[in-house]
């Protein structure tokens, strides 16, 4: 799934003397990988971006993205989080050529922290779910794409892309289609200083995306559990001693002598069968009903190319 949200960018950290070599693209440990000149595939110079959704700008960022499906068959209800888009960084390989003034980019690795320990789905009530979804992935075999050595400062896993080819996070193993052209290759700096500093640097933003996420979600729960309340509000009912119907909303109750059922709600019905939260609940949040269940009383997103591509054509031979 490609990411067309706009967002903007900060950069994080830039130097030159730094080399890609060929790997086994499953290794981690330096001393598994032939550092030869014969394996040297490329040389230059890097910039790590962070990127940050401009869509968390708007007043309603904060109650975007949760959805409420209210179910009839007997399975749970479920309260369903989107992922969270709102922040990635990119580390770019480029070559300054000086008398053109030009900074030709050789390829592009696309960055966030995959490893998470909370969970996807949470009980709210005896049938009601929260449901989180999540970036499954973004390099083809499921891992960081970029990943510090186990036994090297100066050396770094990255998986690269061709140079413009863009940020694909899948969220479900369903949506996986593996058309982005990927290539695991070892990254090394010359200066182990600046190893230390990218190595610094990349851990002060996976700390600062860690935060962003669990905010997003800790956030959109609180909407679920107000919003639940606010349902269990609209669709109490109460006997009537007179043979009638009577639904509550807002704790009010209204009589009625003449037999007819009386029905209150403080949200809108639209012609879809939308139901969406009244003003005093959280914006952005739209119950989606059956069309049996409105019936029913109880009303719920420049390829510059060096030499990028042929490399990934004899890799491929």
């Amino acid at each position: 799934m490609a990411n067309n949200k706009s967002c903007r960018s900060k950069q994080l950290f830039q130097c030159g003397g730094v080399s890609l070599y060929k790997i086994p693209h499953n290794s981690t440990c330096v001393f598994n990988w032939n550092l030869d000149n014969s394996k040297r595939v490329w040389q230059g110079n890097i910039k790590f971006f962070e990127q940050i959704s401009t869509n968390s700008d708007s007043t309603k960022a904060e109650t975007s993205g949760v959805s409420y499906e209210h179910r009839s068959d007997g399975d749970d209800n479920k309260f369903i989080v989107e992922p969270f888009l709102g922040s990635q960084s990119k580390l770019l390989f480029y070559n300054r050529l000086e008398e053109a003034q030009l900074e030709p980019i050789w390829g592009e690795t696309w960055h966030i922290p995959l490893s998470q320990t909370e969970d996807s789905h949470l009980s709210l009530t005896g049938n009601t779910q929260l449901h989180m979804k999540r970036v499954n992935k973004i390099s083809h075999d499921g891992r960081d794409t970029i990943i510090k050595t186990s036994d090297s400062d100066r050396h770094f896993k990255v998986i690269v892309q061709l140079p413009g080819s863009g940020y694909h996070p899948y969220i479900d193993e369903d949506d996986y289609d593996g058309s982005v052209v990927q290539v695991a290759l070892g990254l090394e700096f010359r200066d182990l200083d600046q190893a230390y500093r990218f190595g610094e640097v990349l851990e002060e933003y996976d700390s600062r995306y860690g935060n962003s996420q669990r905010q997003y979600y800790y956030d959109r729960m609180m909407v679920a559990i107000k919003t639940l309340a606010t349902i269990g509000n609209i669709t109490t009912t109460a006997p009537q001693t007179n043979g009638t119907t009577n639904n509550q909303a807002n704790g009010t109750t209204n009589k009625q002598t003449n037999g007819t059922t009386n029905k209150q709600t403080n949200g809108n019905m639209n012609g879809n069968g939308k139901q969406e939260i009244d003003p005093q609940s959280p914006e952005d949040i739209t119950i989606r009903l059956s069309e049996e269940e409105s019936n029913a009383e109880d009303e719920e997103e420049d390829d510059d190319d060096d030499d990028f591509g042929d490399f990934v054509t004899k890799v491929k031979t």
